[in-house]
């Protein structure tokens, strides 16, 4: 018998910004095709979930995968059903938005070890430093957010293949490690958003088919179905 159904509510955004985290989830309504009303488990849904989309070299992530997924847990129907005839409700999102800047580090060879202030924004430096096969990268962990894209270019302009590694965080400080040929004229560009926000974004998803298992009634503990993308604008407000 299925105790526990998972919808996964897809949240994409377009290109004017990036979120960096979605919580405050609120159910309003999930109703089957039955008729029957589901209920949400909101103390796991409703908590704050990081973003992450910063885009770092040719390597990176997509620079346009610009969604997520919030996983709602719910009480299973008791009811044999396909579908989940609605869905409403509503989450709040934090996000960033342009206009954009940069912070440009070159030539790296002066530019090593030495703090670089980040415009429109006091006190935070960004420090670049050479390791074996690349490069540290160190900035605040709470700018970091703001990043849009980090490019590592040569003296002409080239962007070179560049590779995310692991990154450390402590203390407020965040260091990327990034494998990359930086020849000592190159440079490294840091792109961010300027502008942040927050934002309710209601949901009002209709027709999520429901996996088969709910509808034969197998022996299954859980299940999981996929709702349509939520697609909303970001915009920041004077």
């Amino acid at each position: 018998e299925v105790t526990t159904l998972s919808i996964g509510i897809g949240l994409a955004w377009d290109n004017n910004g990036k979120v960096t985290k979605h919580r405050k989830l609120v159910i309003d309504s999930v109703e089957t095709d039955r008729g029957e009303k589901l209920t949400p488990d909101l103390a796991a849904a409703a908590e704050e979930r990081a973003v992450h989309s910063m885009v770092i070299g040719l390597n990176g992530h997509d620079a346009n995968a610009r969604e997520t997924e919030i996983i709602v847990p719910l009480s299973a129907p008791t009811i044999r059903t396909q579908k989940i005839r609605r869905l409403t409700g509503s989450v709040e999102v934090d996000y960033f938005v342009g206009p954009k800047k940069q912070v440009v580090l070159g030539p790296v060879k002066n530019c090593l070890g030495k703090p670089v202030a980040v415009e429109g924004r006091p006190g935070v430096n960004i420090i670049v430093s050479r390791i074996d096969g690349g490069l540290d990268i160190q900035m605040p962990s709470a700018f970091m957010d703001s990043i849009e894209q980090i490019t590592m270019t040569n003296a002409q302009g080239a962007e070179l293949e560049a590779f995310n590694g692991s990154s450390n965080s402590q203390d407020g400080i965040i260091v990327a490690h990034c494998a990359v040929k930086m020849p000592d004229d190159g440079q490294v560009i840091v792109e961010y958003y300027t502008r942040s926000g927050s934002v309710r974004v209601p949901l009002n998803i209709t027709d999520i088919r429901l996996p088969a298992i709910l509808n034969i009634g197998a022996d299954d503990r859980v299940a999981s179905a996929t709702a349509l993308y939520r697609s909303f604008g970001l915009s920041c407000s004077d």
